[in-house]
Parts: C-alpha cells; structure tokens; sequence
C-alpha cells in the first residue's frame, strides 16, 4: 500500500521522486522565509491601522471640539493597559524560568536513558535550548530582584503621575 493520495499512483516514480524533491525544498522556504516575514507584515500592519485609527479619532475630536484637551487624549491612547506590578512580572519570570530549566534537564535525561539516534538528536536540541531560554529567564529574574526596589519606586510614581 502507498503512502501518497490515490491521485500521486498514477504517476512515474520519477515524477512522485520529483515531486517528493520539490515538496522538501518548498516547505523549509515557506516555514523559514514566507511565514516570518507574513507574521510581521501582519504585527506592522495591525500597528499602522491602530495608529492610523488614533489620529482619525484625534482630528475628529479637535474638529468637533476645539477646546479639547489633546494632550489628555493622545495620553490616554498611549497609556499601557494592564501593566503589572514588578512584583508580579518577577514572579513571571521565575515560574518561567523553572518550567523551562526543568523540561530542558527532563530532555537531557530522556537523551541519556532512552536510545535511538534520531530521538537523541532532537532531545539534545530541546534541552540545549529549553535550558537556555529557561536560564536566560532565571537570569532576569536574578538581576531584576536585585533592583527590585527602584522598579517598584518607578513603577508606582508612574501610576501616581496618571
């Protein structure tokens, strides 16, 4: 029985060899080039409509009302929404941390007690970089507890200011 749609049997097998050949070199193309540079045309475009959104409500605004406070206004637009406390993203961070460093050392173990090559290349791959994120996390962390007490300062006169 053949592994190819009902389609593909009638062909040669030097057309299905092609057509294999063609579709090994197009799906990396498309993952590596086609989907990142869709993924941020889309993020770019999404942040030209809002802005392009802001100023129409802006103008709008001024037009209708004159004495309106613009500044108030593009203030409000530009305000983070749901911006949380220091203390929180530092927790973030360390759960993070921990759950990546964690899967990359399961990874690790899975690569030394289970055989098999393929399997042990990829489990290599994950935990190397798995640990890597998840150190780079717990580094942050580290770094941002140390200097807690300035974020907090910071992050509060902020919030004071609004």
């Amino acid at each position: 029985m053949s592994h190819f749609p009902v389609p593909l049997r009638l062909y040669s097998e030097t057309v299905l060899k092609s057509y294999i050949m063609l579709t090994s070199i197009l799906v990396p193309i498309f993952v590596c080039v086609v989907l990142p540079v869709a993924v941020i045309w889309i993020v770019c475009y999404t942040l030209q409509q809002k802005s392009n959104n802001e100023t129409q409500i802006l103008l709008e605004a001024i037009k209708n009302n004159p004495s309106v406070d613009s500044e108030k206004l593009i203030k409000s637009f530009r305000k983070v929404k749901g911006a949380r406390p220091p203390m929180e993203n530092l927790s973030r961070k360390l759960l993070r941390g921990t759950i990546y460093t964690l899967m990359g050392i399961a990874f690790a173990f899975m690569g030394a007690f289970f055989p098999g090559e393929d399997f042990l290349l990829g489990s290599w791959f994950l935990c190397g970089m798995l640990s890597a994120v998840g150190i780079g996390f717990l580094i942050t962390y580290f770094f941002a507890y140390k200097n807690l007490a300035k974020i907090e300062k910071d992050y509060y006169s902020s919030r004071e200011n609004e």
